[in-house]
């Protein structure tokens, strides 16, 4: 398994093709999920954050962001671009691919090439899990990338009404 995951960190692409329809490696793809979201809440509180509820969105931010990415790659993947891949495909290699870069995000400075980097490896996970062309690739991913701006936005603004209100 981490091996796996340092070869999807390291960008190497024929990882994917070995993880594509293998049920192994979909079920193991939920623990690698895991690993990343609760080392980057580990290291979110090593920054300074101590907010339970603050490290729970980080959480619930992780998962959101791979689920969109997962969703929006099958369904323009394989809807409106003809690739081929199961759900479960792209999960996995989604799911390798996002690990360590995921887990630095959190990090100063560190954490923002972090997030360029799993740009990197997520276009690679995906655009090699379909066979789909770089350009749509690259459609997909911004359009997660919007997506989840979006919901920071949407929770910063909950988070600051609730802190005006007092009631965090």
């Amino acid at each position: 398994m981490f091996n796996r995951i340092f070869r999807a960190f390291r960008n190497d692409v024929s990882l994917y093709g070995e993880l594509k329809g293998n049920p192994e490696f979909a079920s193991e793809s939920w623990m690698v999920l895991a690993i990343s979201i609760v080392i980057s809440a580990v290291l979110v509180t090593l920054t300074g954050i101590r907010d339970g509820i603050l490290i729970g969105i980080v959480a619930l931010g992780g998962i959101f962001g791979y689920l969109v990415l997962v969703v929006l790659a099958w369904f323009i993947g394989t809807k409106l671009a003809k690739g081929t891949g199961s759900v479960a495909d792209i999960r996995a290699a989604v799911a390798y691919a996002y690990c360590i870069p995921a887990i630095l995000t959190p990090l100063p400075i560190i954490g923002f090439f972090a997030s360029l980097w799993l740009l990197v490896t997520e276009s690679s996970a995906i655009r090699e899990t379909l066979g789909i062309g770089k350009g749509l690739t690259f459609l997909i991913v911004m359009l997660s990338v919007a997506a989840i701006l979006v919901y920071s936005v949407v929770i910063s603004g909950i988070l600051f009404t609730l802190m005006a209100q007092g009631a965090i």
